[in-house]
This record gives C-alpha cells, structure tokens and sequence, in this order.
C-alpha cells in the first residue's frame, strides 16, 4: 500500500514533495529526474571533526563570549568539513543542531544571526554548497515536539525551529527534518494537534521543513496523511 502511495509522480499528483533522506544517501525529487547525492550527518570519523559544545553553567559562570567561541570554531568546522566532503566527492550533509549553543534559550541575548563573524563563516559555507551544488539540511532534536499537550513545550519548539530556520537560511541550507511527536496516548488527537501548530508555523519554518516518520510511533503513512492534510513535505 505504502509503494503504491509514495510512487513517481507523487509531487505531481498530491502537490507537495518527497525526500528520502539517511546518513549514507538522498534521494532528491520525486518520478522521473531523481537524483541521488551521497552524504551523512553531523560527524565525520575519518578526519575526525571535532565540535564543541557547553552547559548551561559555564555560560552562566562566563558569559555569551563563551557561546561566540564555541559557535565560531563550529561553523569553522563546518566549513572544514565540507571542505573534506568535496574532496571526496560527499554532496549532501546534516549540520548539527548544536552549532549555536542555546540558541533558543532565554539565556541567549546575544543577536548572533547578525555578528559579522558568524555572518563571515556562514557566508563562506553558503559558497562552497553553491559553488558545489551541494545539499545541507538539519534535523532539531528529540524535544522539539510542537504536538505536546502542553503550551510551554510548544513554545520552546517553536523558538528552537526559529534558531534552524536562521541558521538554514545564512548558509543556503533547504530541508529542516521534524517528526510529528508524541502519541500521549491519543494518536488521532495528538496529530490533530501537529496540523493546528502547523499551520501556525511562519512561512519561513514551514518553506524548510520536511516532516520524517519515526521509528515508534508515526509510520510512512501517517507522515503522508499529515502531508495530505495540510500541504507539508513529507521525508522517508
């Protein structure tokens, strides 16, 4: 059933599009066309690449110059990375969520999507992904859950899909991957929840994001009949 749902011709058919997307290959387009680029995500074990993070204690013990350090070296990272993955003919990569660390937290007053160094860095990893027509996408973690029954968790999410979408947008990135959350023990309900917080996504979320099934709880065809119900892209 799910083969006969999901064949070429879906974007055509249903107006919305497709990505298959792992940490060995992605599959671009829908039908005919299809073009297949190689890539991983995060962590690259062979150079090895080295990201930094923090807690929330030293940021508190030593300020937002702390975050700016952290956050250039990582971006340098990326950069290094990428460097790495067209050598090596590597077209596709998930940057990590922890680029900017506490991006979307109330802690973080420092305006870091216009810091001329970050805005440096990121210009630079946006050549290269143009320049080599590469793929870059990223994936919020495990509690950015925007169908939770409780506002609060909405809320932090919402700012944390906020953070991606700057993020993507300075360095060219196209896809934000989400899944659609929690069943809490009323799945028709809960992903009734996902459509309403949805739609009251900005334009600017909801251009990159790419909505994945998981592994316990919403399968391929309950990501394709959210798709379905209010225009989002679907991610196999």
């Amino acid at each position: 059933m799910l083969k006969k749902r999901w064949k070429g011709g879906v974007e055509h058919r249903l107006g919305y599009n497709i990505w298959y997307d792992g940490c060995f290959f992605a599959m671009i387009g829908c039908g005919r066309g299809v073009m297949m680029k190689l890539g991983y995500a995060c962590i690259n074990m062979s150079m090895p690449s080295k990201f930094r993070t923090c807690r929330l204690r030293t940021v508190e013990e030593q300020g937002l110059e702390k975050v700016k350090e952290i956050a250039v070296h990582n971006l340098a990272e990326v950069i290094r990375v990428l460097e790495w993955n067209i050598a090596h003919e590597i077209y596709f990569f998930r940057m990590s969520s922890d680029l900017i660390p506490f991006a979307s937290h109330p802690i973080m007053t420092w305006d870091w999507q216009r810091d001329t160094d970050i805005l440096a860095l990121t210009a630079e990893i946006s050549r290269l992904r143009e320049l080599h027509g590469m793929r870059l996408s990223m994936h919020p973690g495990q509690y950015t859950i925007i169908n939770s029954p409780r506002a609060d968790v909405v809320e932090k999410a919402i700012a944390e899909l906020s953070y991606h979408q700057q993020l993507l947008d300075l360095v060219g990135g196209t896809d934000m991957i989400l899944h659609i959350g929690g069943a809490y023990g009323d799945k028709k309900t809960a992903s009734e929840r996902f459509i309403h917080a949805y739609n009251g996504l900005s334009n600017d979320i909801k251009r990159l994001l790419r909505l994945e099934n998981d592994d316990k709880t919403y399968t391929a065809n309950d990501v394709l009949g959210d798709c379905e119900g209010n225009g989002c892209n679907g991610l196999l």
